[in-house]
């Protein structure tokens, strides 16, 4: 079994970490590890966790809408703060 150092080198050097549309399955695969072993570096060893909002405006009620400002005033608050807060977050269109 590999040690984690060099495999949280290789999973940085993926060029695929660029797409943050990578799934599990094509980042193990290109290093030989097992799913669980990949979730565990990912999550545990880089911090890095999914996050996924899907809301269609017209159809938010009004308590919906004003979580999704909060939300969004949030996220421009914590990049204000934190230059590197926006290379954390992922984003994928699923249609």
């Amino acid at each position: 079994m590999d040690s984690v150092p060099p495999l949280l080198l290789q999973m940085r050097k993926l060029s695929a970490f660029a797409d943050r549309r990578i799934t599990i399955d094509a980042i193990t695969s290109e290093l030989g590890i097992s799913q669980g072993r990949g979730h565990s570096i990912l999550h545990e060893d880089l911090n890095m966790h999914r996050v996924c909002m899907h809301m269609v405006p017209k159809m938010l009620s009004p308590e919906q809408r004003k979580t999704s400002v909060n939300m969004s005033n949030d996220l421009i608050d914590m990049t204000d703060k934190n230059d590197d807060f926006l290379k954390k977050i992922g984003t994928s269109d699923e249609t």
